[in-house]
């Protein structure tokens, strides 16, 4: 095995290694790579003309190798060596070997890379002579020529960051999108105006024009993307690979997508309320304790109905609209009452949740935010690859004012008409401008916590409301309650009388009664047989 530093002799030709051990395009062993992350490690003056983005990858790359170091060989002039160029037309044996035989599903790191480059003769390994490789200029070849062409009928293949993604690949490239939906403005603001509720928090731009996407990228996307985007020390931290290229991908690059600079980071999680709290307020009081694995749907207000069914597609996407989890029901929450949350990194580490799904029947979501995101740093799209437009739109659904939906739409009319202060910009006159100060300097948590605090009050003061409102109807039903009762007994004891009325008498006391009739019709008789005489 030739130590590496004895081939690469020059600085350019060093720095460009270091880039491909970054890019994982190196085409050295993974022991020979090792030993020279491990002799970066002991000489950081080899990497000293990195940028400073690359030497904290590739030193946090050679911070996990325990290999032995290269013997350092010193740097040698560029004119003392001899240059042999090995030109080859098909692709290198190390990097046929790491593509599966006979596959013409996916296209690996190595090959792609040699493949793009068809406008110069390109050295696509070095020699066992130990000669330094370098880039000739020189007119291309015929056989480039030929393989340039040849090269756009294979662009669409897809571009795996290693082979052991290609199972994967086939599974993400079977499943459906779950695409993103712009809201009807005219239609919200005539039947469920949330639009005010939305700008003061700067939701509008998740919402609004969403942008197209390509199916076959964002199979890409999800295929390439792993646990290492969301591992701090990893050199590929919120980066993802796509098409011979790392592109940066997280919460802040999704923010700037989405127009949001006025984001709390640091909000404690310990101040969020807890379950019950949120089930009380999401469905009105019709449920008081949180149930095990969320809640129906059905049972949320017409606002916070409204609401679900655009986070369900455009903040945390999921199929099943109908169970409220207890993360959509904390952003529901947070949203409805003016509560500062950090978009991007709830759809960021959405995200990363789809590094551990395998199932074939999960919707893959995000398409167009992923296209967007990926365009604004210079992505383009092949040249035949579909790239569709996004036409899904929200509009408002009238069920939703009704059934088991307590109709909270009034309440949007109050708290739009009022001045909502925000917490992260304090309204305050032109001539407080010494106040303005202080209130900027004011730190983040503190201001979070005031929020937080408003808000409870405000829910608290819902909840007495809903109280004392329930109290009166309570107390309405029972005189209604009372009077059924007093008119019950009224009936009861005339059915009683009527059934006493109509009872048979008792035989003994029907003698009594024979016999003093009769001798009252004796008396009557002498009494008439004696006026008779006279």
């Amino acid at each position: 095995m030739a130590n590496p530093f004895s081939v690469y002799r020059t600085k350019p030709e060093r720095l460009n290694l270091f880039r491909q051990i970054i890019d994982a395009d190196s085409p050295l062993s993974p022991t020979s790579e090792n030993r020279v992350l491990a002799t970066i490690e002991h000489n950081l003056k080899l990497v000293e003309d990195l940028t400073t983005k690359e030497t904290r990858q590739i030193r946090a790359l050679a911070g996990k190798v325990t290999a032995e170091p290269w013997p350092l060989i010193p740097e040698a002039g560029e004119e003392n060596i001899p240059v042999k160029i090995e030109k080859v037309s098909g692709f290198e044996t190390a990097s046929a070997k790491r593509k599966l035989d006979g596959s013409d599903d996916g296209i690996f790191v190595s090959e792609t890379k040699r493949r793009k480059k068809s406008g110069f003769s390109v050295p696509t390994r070095i020699t066992r002579s130990r000669a330094r490789a370098s880039f000739v200029p020189s007119s291309i070849p015929v056989s480039a020529q030929k393989s340039s062409k040849g090269s756009k009928s294979k662009s669409l293949k897809s571009i795996l960051l290693n082979d052991d993604l290609m199972e994967l690949w086939k599974v993400h490239s079977k499943r459906e999108l779950l695409l993103e939906k712009s809201i009807d403005e005219d239609n919200l603001l005539s039947n469920c105006n949330i639009l005010s509720l939305l700008r003061d928090q700067y939701l509008l731009r998740s919402v609004q024009k969403m942008g197209p996407y390509s199916q076959k990228l964002t199979a890409e996307f999800y295929t390439n993307l792993s646990g290492e985007s969301s591992t701090r020390d990893s050199s590929h931290y919120h980066q993802v690979f796509i098409r011979h290229k790392w592109y940066d991908f997280g919460p802040e690059e999704i923010n700037a997508y989405l127009g949001r600079s006025n984001i709390v980071d640091d909000i404690d999680d310990a101040s969020d309320p807890d379950l019950n709290l949120l089930a009380t307020t999401l469905t009105h009081n019709n449920i008081v304790k949180w149930p095990k694995g969320g809640f129906q749907s059905q049972k949320l207000t017409t606002v916070y109905s409204v609401l679900l069914r655009i986070a369900a597609t455009n903040w945390l996407p999921g199929v099943n609209k109908s169970i409220v989890s207890d993360k959509m029901a904390l952003l529901l929450y947070k949203v409805r009452n003016r509560i500062d949350v950090d978009l991007g990194s709830i759809i960021f580490s959405h995200i990363m949740s789809f590094t551990k799904k395998k199932e074939a029947k999960v919707h893959l979501p995000f398409p167009s935010l992923i296209f967007g995101v990926l365009t604004k740093q210079g992505f383009e799209p092949n040249d035949s690859e579909k790239v569709l437009e996004n036409k899904g739109v929200y509009q408002f659904d009238p069920r939703l004012s009704h059934y088991f939906h307590y109709d909270d739409r009034a309440e949007l009319l109050l708290t739009s008409a009022e001045t909502v202060p925000s917490a992260t910009t304090p309204p305050v006159s032109p001539a407080a401008s010494d106040s303005t100060a202080r209130a900027h300097a004011e730190p983040s948590s503190l201001i979070a916590h005031r929020q937080f605090a408003d808000f409870v009050q405000s829910s608290l003061d819902q909840m007495h409301k809903s109280i004392a409102a329930q109290q009166e109807s309570a107390a309405g039903l029972q005189k209604i309650l009372l009077q059924h009762r007093r008119e019950i007994a009224r009936l009861e004891k005339l059915h009683a009388d009527s059934d006493t009325a109509d009872f048979d008498p008792d035989p003994a006391d029907a003698t009594e009664d024979s016999a003093e009739d009769s001798v009252a019709s004796d008396d009557a008789t002498s009494s008439s047989g004696t006026q008779s005489t006279y």
